[in-house]
């Protein structure tokens, strides 16, 4: 067997060492994972490796959103033992800044706007769902610019980079070959 076919049959198994998480970390590391494949889809699209559809553009929208929101209650979870249940943006970005008031918490992404409510559009509903709970096709929101999107993601990833181990770091991935 040659080197390219060892490689071929090479499997790679990544474990998951649940147990060596706490609580607030388990969130952070999925926060992590949605942000990179947030910003991975895009890339992908203005690469042209995947087609560049609203609805491609929708599911980016949703794993940044799900990022955000997985990070701020990791963040809340650390400080107050508690899980948050809900999916507004909004109420769990003002807990955190309460919770976290120093500068040095603060995001790059344009927050204000990431969590801001909007009607036409909701966080946990909009990007994951053609039309609303009552059937009617959402309104109000017709169009991403990829590029801008890019630039947030990336900045997304550079605040949980900064930000998760100011609070909680993570261990290493368990991998094995």
């Amino acid at each position: 067997m040659n080197q390219h076919d060892a490689e071929r049959e090479r499997t790679t198994v990544i474990d998951d060492n649940i147990g060596d998480y706490t609580k607030p970390q388990l969130f952070f590391r999925l926060a992590i994972a949605y942000a990179d494949s947030s910003h991975q889809i895009v890339r992908s699209m203005l690469a042209g490796d995947l087609p560049q559809t609203f609805a491609h553009a929708q599911t980016t929208h949703f794993l940044f959103d799900h990022a955000v929101e997985l990070f701020l209650k990791g963040a809340i979870l650390k400080l107050t033992g508690k899980i948050e249940n809900t999916h507004h943006l909004q109420p769990l970005f003002g807990r955190y800044r309460k919770l976290y008031p120093k500068k040095a918490f603060e995001f790059i992404i344009r927050i204000a706007e990431t969590v801001k409510a909007n009607p036409q559009s909701p966080h946990s509903e909009f990007p994951r769902y053609p039309m609303d709970t009552e059937g009617n096709v959402w309104e109000g929101y017709n169009a991403y610019t990829l590029e801008t999107w890019l630039a947030e993601t990336e900045h997304l990833r550079q605040d949980l980079e900064r930000l998760i181990p100011e609070i909680d770091p993570l261990p290493p991935p368990a991998i094995s070959e």
